[in-house]
């Protein structure tokens, strides 16, 4: 499983901070692997574990391209439902919610912060500089995962494509950002792991970044 590599972030001169969530805080892509794998064995599913990987990802690059932008493109219950109409399950709607419980709770459980981040994040709060989440996801479950890895203390606020009606890299979403903390670009920097999403967003308003490299 690959590594969260957290970079070195001067803070001088910074007066606020603008950051991802997703593989940027944490490894989401091992909570991921593991929820998923949670609902296989749930389900007692007729293919392999790497065949219902696959099915998964296909519907939710559908959800994706058919809902693109829309707050409700970040569904699981949707990706699900979508999956098991596909299936020709009956009252498919009823396993999507099933499903998407268990997708996050198992989620939700195997999250931790990495170090290097949480150090950071406390570095920041002992500097008095505000910190807000820039994040393409619904609001109510950052929040979760705020609540779970214990990152509320850090946290001033969240600005989600949800509420911005934009995902990154379009300038309203880090324009929100902006808002909520009072402050201009020369004054903030960006981090996040997405170089198209976070840092040419960050870039085109000449906001500085920094880059959250994920190794094997």
């Amino acid at each position: 499983m690959a590594k969260l590599v957290f970079p070195n972030i001067e803070l001088s001169n910074v007066k606020g901070v603008l950051s991802d969530l997703d593989n940027t805080l944490y490894n989401f892509d091992d909570c991921h692997a593991k929820a998923v794998e949670c609902c296989y064995h749930t389900g007692g599913f007729k293919m392999t574990l790497a065949d219902f990987r696959n099915l998964y990802i296909e519907h939710r690059r559908l959800i994706i391209e058919k809902l693109h932008e829309l707050p409700a493109c970040r569904s699981r219950a949707l990706v699900f439902q979508n999956m098991f109409e596909s299936m020709g399950k009956k009252h498919p709607f009823v396993d999507a919610l099933r499903f998407s419980d268990c997708y996050w709770r198992k989620f939700l459980s195997v999250m931790k912060v990495d170090g290097k981040a949480l150090a950071f994040l406390k570095d920041c709060k002992k500097r008095k500089i505000p910190v807000c989440l820039v994040t393409d996801m619904l609001t109510e479950i950052q929040i979760k995962k705020i609540k779970k890895l214990r990152l509320v203390p850090y946290i001033a606020y969240i600005a989600s494509s949800e509420e911005a009606t934009v995902e990154k890299p379009d300038a309203v979403i880090f324009k929100l950002a902006l808002t909520k903390l009072g402050l201009s670009a020369k004054d903030v920097i960006m981090i996040g792991d997405n170089p198209e999403k976070d840092i040419k967003g960050a870039d085109a308003l000449n906001i500085k970044s920094y880059l959250v490299k994920m190794e094997a």
